[in-house]
């Protein structure tokens, strides 16, 4: 069962490639997750733990998906929500315990705003305004429940 999230929003924009979430410019050669760029030092600085982080359509698109959701994941974001994710980032996230919801909800949101994310309804309360979202399908709940996909394996081999 995943709990309930209330936070507050860091948001983004439209297209926020991996890339930029670990400090890299698309095609730097270098095979670092370490952010080392302006606009990803401030994302991260941003970050306190437990933050939500809203973006537009095709969040972490770009080659480094895998990473990039890694590097949220250890920053202590709690959830990703976005209009559509790139299905690699889509996937690590997931894989690591990172819910990500799609929702079409980017302009009604204001940075610093505290929202709740109800899994148990499958819904997104904002300020005056209640979204319904999809729920995640019964093995993605439990992946994302156990901390991963590693720990759910862990869990479902000892048990």
């Amino acid at each position: 069962m995943l709990n309930n999230i209330g936070s507050r929003v860091i948001c983004l924009g439209e297209n926020v490639a991996s890339e930029w979430i670990l400090g890299k410019e698309v095609g730097d050669g270098e095979d670092s997750s370490r952010p080392d760029s302006a606009g990803a030092r401030s994302l991260l600085s941003r970050i306190g733990g437990g933050e939500i982080v809203m973006a537009g359509s095709r969040f972490g698109c770009g080659r480094r998906g895998r990473e990039a959701a890694g590097v949220l994941k250890k920053a202590g974001v709690a959830c990703l929500v976005a209009r559509s994710f790139d299905r690699v980032f889509f996937r690590a996230a997931i894989n690591q315990g990172l819910p990500a919801l799609e929702a079409d909800i980017v302009g009604e949101v204001a940075d610093g705003s505290v929202i709740e994310i109800d899994f148990e309804h499958s819904r997104i309360i904002v300020p005056e305004r209640v979204h319904v979202v999809a729920p995640f399908p019964q093995r993605l709940a439990d992946v994302i429940s156990a901390g991963g996909l590693l720990a759910y394996v862990r869990e479902s081999l000892s048990g």
